[in-house]
């Protein structure tokens, strides 16, 4: 297995898992972001399906178009209580370590030397990232109703 390869499965099973303990976690519209996004990646592998070549470049902007939709999607899940079940500070602190995880995967990235990764693709790694950190920052405060206090 190719350094391709081996970080398309890596990203596949990072997702997968991520984004089902971003829910578990309470991080809710940051894992359907991330569940969303592998979704994306795989549509568009689909769209570049003449060539395989183009493989890479078609997965990582499926895979953060679907992201964006997904995540503002995921932003209107709603429980009756209309609470993340995770503190603003556990969303904080997911949000710091999923930018942080970003940015190292961006430079894991660049020093594995991957032919196809450009510097674009490497740079959407960490603005997919970011995007997911601000999705974990913006839910609590689209869950705050007048009656309800921010922090628990």
């Amino acid at each position: 297995m190719g350094s391709r390869e081996w970080l398309a499965a890596a990203w596949f099973f990072a997702s997968l898992i991520g984004g089902f303990a971003l829910i578990l976690l309470g991080a809710r519209a940051a894992g359907v972001g991330v569940l969303g996004s592998v979704g994306g990646a795989v549509l568009g592998m689909f769209n570049g399906a003449a060539n395989p070549d183009l493989f890479p470049g078609h997965m990582s902007v499926g895979a953060t178009i679907a992201l964006v939709i997904c995540g503002l999607f995921g932003l209107s899940w709603q429980t009756p209580e209309w609470q993340s079940p995770a503190s603003r500070s556990t969303l904080v602190i997911i949000a710091v370590v999923v930018a942080v995880a970003g940015i190292a995967s961006a430079v894991v990235i660049h020093h594995l030397d991957v032919d196809d990764w450009t510097v674009g693709r490497q740079l959407l790694v960490a603005l997919d990232s970011a995007f997911v950190a601000f999705l974990c920052l913006v839910q609590p405060i689209r869950a705050m109703t007048p009656s309800q206090p921010l922090d628990r």
